[in-house]
């Protein structure tokens, strides 16, 4: 290995938490293994699955003992591997299997293992009335500063989820905390000093926490489309940042007091330069792990650049992320309020991303609770968040710039909370049609909590509908309540095709539906141009984008008649079916969308069938006098000319 040897320890888990076996424990609910046992735990790598011999040698002073002798180091026959990741460990069973310990190990190979080894413990917790036939979401629950992850005999009172609590250890295990990112993929923590200068940051922690999850998934009987994190201060920190990262996975995450640039932070820069070097030196970040694929075209970025969130999601504004709920104390020195809360909410706002938050007057560094979310939309009637009913498999809005939330950016002598007075009708928070969520056609019905009000709203989370940058789309908004269209007009997706209605009028009661269609692009008529010889010639022109259709029109200039064809074909090319005959055209091309609404004529084509006679007489000399010509029939020709 690139770490150099093993040290003699290998079966001590030191990790492993309090009130946990202080060893390693290799099979369900087995026997930790004893001090005089070594362990060491090899990931087969994909496409390598095969029989394997292994040898343990012993190195002393730096110098191995290379010697190999069967039946004392080294296996006799061969052992039978498969590629796969590593399946974690039930460690801890409490309460007939409703509260769960598990070790997972990582693959050494593709980990850094100098920084805290290579083992990590987390915990779930189930519903008291757990049912492999119930479908159940998952809370992902991340702790803080100083903290180490919990054990319970079930979820937190009785949640009806599935929770996990992850481990991210830290001085208390004779390490430090990760902040739910990672570390140097390259760094010798043990050999080269304590602050990498070199190499990459590698999001090790996230893949991680992130298997765990997909672990539980496997395990137990989880709603993939309700999953979810929250957190206090670093545990806010990592799940403002799984939720902003990794929108394919969370439908949302609630933040208590989070950490939104950690560059700017004053309170934890030490840590940070252990773990990820100093600003200066600002390392390439690279993500990995089987949810980071749509990460895969920032890595290379600065550290402290990836985890400057008020860059990065105006960078990303363009992806899909979770719901984000988070709060800060305008009192707050710790994860200090000037440079973390306060301008986040203007940065998200801005950016047209969906978020709700709070920024409490006079508050310090306390769990803030749960006032900075829609209890209608994401708890399902339980005050405390414990369902967290919210789904990721439906569109959302992003509000911005409401009338009823505070002026931006927030001020230090009030509260001031944004977002939490508009809702939209959804099947878990139904009082009006569901959202249509199609190619090019999109609604939501939208409903004010307080008094009408104004909003910008972009579309958020969609499943199928979405614009390419310049798109155009017409849109309405239609009073629910009287059934009248009392707004509409045109807007156009911006660079990163975001689509933002503006200055949207939200009624309160029945609400408003916002209707949006995309408007047809023009086709480009490319063939056929001026005079054709086929008369069969083939019509082409350029794809509209969300076309389910095109409509051809054909008008004859020689004998008046239009249409001479009128017909609908699903490409973007055709050839008639039967001969033209001789004469000028005009072709036209529209788009038909899917919606059932039609885009615009396309600038007309002319052109003419004026195909060539060909000569059939055989040869160029004659033997009788006058000479005898013959060619080809042309359809339509009244008479033909020759020329000799």
């Amino acid at each position: 290995s690139k770490w150099g040897p093993l040290d003699d320890q290998t079966s001590v888990h030191k990790l492993a938490g309090d009130s946990l076996p202080t060893h390693f424990i290799i099979n369900d609910l087995g026997t930790p293994l004893s001090d005089n046992t070594g362990l060491f735990v090899y990931t087969t790598p994909a496409g390598q699955s095969g029989n394997y011999y292994y040898a343990v040698t012993q190195v002393t002073n730096g110098i191995e003992n290379r010697v190999i002798s069967a039946s004392s180091n080294a296996t006799t026959t061969a052992v039978a591997e498969s590629a796969a990741a590593p399946a974690p460990i039930l460690v801890q069973s409490l309460n007939n299997g409703h509260g769960l310990v598990y070790t997972q190990f990582m693959d050494y190979d593709k980990w850094n293992p100098t920084f805290q080894g290579y083992a990590y413990n987390y915990s779930v917790a189930l519903p008291p009335n757990y049912s492999a036939d119930n479908s159940y979401p998952l809370k992902l629950q991340l702790h803080a500063y100083t903290e180490r992850y919990s054990v319970h005999e079930e979820s937190s009172f009785g949640w009806p989820a599935i929770m996990v609590f992850a481990d991210d250890p830290g001085e208390s295990a004779g390490t430090i905390h990760t902040w739910w990112y990672g570390f140097s993929a390259d760094h010798n923590y043990q050999t080269d000093g304590p602050i990498p200068t070199s190499g990459r940051i590698e999001n090790f922690t996230e893949q991680r926490v992130l298997r765990a999850l997909d672990e539980v998934i496997q395990k137990f009987s989880v709603d993939t489309t309700r999953i979810h994190s929250q957190g206090h201060s670093m545990g806010a920190s990592g799940s403002l940042s799984l939720g902003i990262r990794y929108g394919n996975v969370f439908a949302g995450i609630h933040a208590s007091e989070p950490m939104t640039n950690y560059a700017s932070s004053p309170t934890f820069q030490t840590d940070f330069e252990r773990l990820w070097g100093t600003q200066a030196s600002n390392l390439p970040v690279v993500n990995n792990g089987i949810h980071a694929a749509p990460l895969v075209p920032y890595n290379g970025t600065g550290v402290y650049n990836w985890m400057n969130h008020h860059e990065q999601v105006v960078r990303r504004r363009g992806e899909d992320m979770a719901f984000l709920m988070f709060g800060h104390g305008t009192a707050d020195t710790t994860i200090d309020w000037q440079t973390q809360g306060k301008p986040f909410p203007q940065i998200l706002n801005d950016a047209n991303i969906a978020f709700t938050a709070e920024d409490r007057f006079n508050w310090e560094h306390t769990f803030m609770g749960f006032s900075f979310a829609i209890h209608d939309l994401f708890s399902a009637g339980f005050e405390d968040l414990g369902d967290w009913e919210f789904r990721n498999d439906f569109s959302f809005p992003a509000i911005s710039n409401a009338a009823e939330s505070s002026a931006l950016p927030p001020v230090s002598t009030a509260t001031s909370f944004y977002n939490l007075t508009i809702d939209w009708s959804v099947p878990w928070n139904s009082f009006g049609v569901d959202p249509i969520d199609a190619t090019d056609h999109y609604e939501i019905t939208l409903r004010s909590r307080t008094v009408t009000q104004t909003a910008d709203v972009t579309p958020r989370n969609t499943q199928r509908f979405s614009a390419s940058a310049g798109a155009a789309f017409t849109w309405e908004n239609l009073n629910v309540g009287t059934g009248q269209v009392v707004a509409a007009g045109t807007v156009t997706a911006d660079a990163k095709g975001v689509i933002t209605v503006p200055g949207f009028r939200v009624e309160a009661g029945s609400g408003s539906r916002l209707i949006l269609q995309r408007t047809a692009g023009i086709p480009v008529i490319t063939a056929p141009i001026g005079d054709q010889t086929s008369t069969t010639p083939v019509f082409r022109w350029s794809d509209v984008t969300g076309a389910a259709a095109y409509r051809i029109w054909i008008t004859s200039r020689t004998t008046g008649a239009s249409p001479y064809l009128d017909i609908n074909v699903t490409d973007s090319q055709f050839t008639p079916p039967a001969e033209l005959p001789l004469g000028r055209y005009t072709l036209w091309v529209r788009a038909l969308m899917s919606n059932g609404s039609s885009g615009p004529w396309s600038t007309p084509m002319n052109f003419q069938i004026r195909p060539a006679a060909q000569i059939l007489t055989a040869g160029t000399s004659f033997s009788t006098l006058p000479p005898t010509i013959d060619w080809s029939a042309v359809t339509g020709a009244a008479r033909y000319q020759v020329w000799v």
